[in-house]
């Protein structure tokens, strides 16, 4: 099958690490609510499901959601669309 981006416009595996991945996120996308989604906005719901530090950590959702993203080891901004 085909993987067709939709939040994101482009993606790449690092040449050295092959673990490592690098996601261009579309500029112009919106929330229902009009809130941007950048790369804050991916940080920010990662936390939510992965980071129990994180003040909006949701036990409950990070339980439905952790067991689909076991090959996230960690995540980083690196600016507003990447």
């Amino acid at each position: 099958s085909v993987v067709i981006p939709g939040l994101a416009t482009e993606w790449k595996v690092d040449d050295v690490d092959k673990t490592k991945w690098t996601f261009k996120l579309r500029p112009g996308v919106t929330f229902h609510d009009g809130t941007p989604f950048n790369a804050d906005a991916v940080i920010w719901n990662l936390d939510k499901v992965l980071n129990d530090k994180a003040p909006q950590f949701d036990k409950r959702q990070s339980a439905q959601v952790k067991t689909r993203l076991p090959s996230v080891a960690s995540y980083a901004k690196i600016d507003d669309f990447t």
